[in-house]
């Protein structure tokens, strides 16, 4: 009698083994590839798609002159903000808060503090920002040859950080630099000559000196270079007061102060200039 449950080897038993191995491999690899088409076209038409686009772009500033304004894209705006996110994002999904926020800090140097959020719904994205204020003119002045046309300077903003090149010469205090290196938009200006410049600026305000730049010669020679004005707000004479920025620069802002706040007004036209680096000495013409 034949046992049904014989366990003898069948000639072909191999081959279909190996075809059953094949074509399960081949199914997986087949939905693998369909699975990666079908998700490539999901985010094609999620970012495509015209209920995902963003409607519209609020953006608003500190500045008194520019009012809060809301844009319907496909209009022309005169906001440089609102241009650069428009051209470069599209998607309100895609578009996330942070990744703005990031763009706008690195292509806007004046930016100084900016708020970016996203209204899905409405498919909103709101920007509130405020501007750095000017304060110096930083000139890089150390290239032997330099003029005053073909010096390069940049406006300088309280905390020190060069965000614009001054293309439109506003006037502001002038630092022109003979020592340093060349400095370069996003880079500061030295932590000491911040310090000393905003201090002794501050002194000469309260006895209402006016300031007409600061020269660095190098890092034992700072020097500020005073207009000496009449009532009637006529030159009469021109000061240097001369610093070290290797000395103790708390020492040298007192003693300054000291003296600024002691010679008279007859005193100070007839002045030539005042050396604060060792012991204040004052040089007169």
């Amino acid at each position: 009698m034949y046992n049904i449950y014989s366990n003898s080897y069948k000639p072909n038993q191999d081959n279909y083994i190996r075809r059953a191995k094949r074509k399960r491999g081949m199914s997986f690899l087949t939905y693998f590839i369909i699975g990666i088409f079908v998700v490539i076209f999901f985010i094609i038409f999620i970012n495509k798609a015209l209920f995902f686009q963003i409607q519209s772009i609020e953006v608003t500033t500190n500045k008194l002159s520019e009012v809060q304004h809301l844009i319907i894209r496909g209009t022309n705006s005169n906001s440089e903000i609102y241009n650069s996110v428009a051209e470069k994002y599209t998607n309100i999904l895609f578009s996330s808060s942070k990744e703005i926020k990031n763009h706008l800090q690195a292509n806007f140097l004046e930016i100084s503090n900016i708020t970016v959020n996203r209204n899905l719904f409405k498919r909103k994205i709101y920007i509130f920002y405020s501007t750095r204020e000017p304060k110096y003119i930083w000139c890089n002045s150390n290239i032997e040859g330099t003029t005053p046309d073909s010096e390069k300077c940049f406006l300088v903003d309280k905390s020190g950080i060069l965000f614009k090149d001054n293309d439109q010469n506003e006037n502001f205090m002038s630092i022109k630099n003979e020592y340093y290196q060349d400095l370069k938009l996003k880079n500061a200006i030295p932590s000491n000559v911040l310090y000393i410049v905003n201090n002794f600026s501050s002194i000469l305000e309260q006895r209402s000196i006016d300031l007409k730049e600061i020269i660095i010669k190098n890092n034992s020679l700072i020097v500020f270079v005073l207009d000496i004005l009449d009532a009637e707000n006529n030159l009469k004479n021109t000061i240097d007061v001369r610093f070290s920025l290797e000395k103790d620069l708390g020492e040298q802002l007192e003693k300054s102060s000291s003296l600024i706040n002691y010679l008279s007004n007859i005193d100070l036209e007839k002045i030539k200039y005042i050396d604060l680096r060792v012991k204040e000495k004052i040089y007169y013409r």
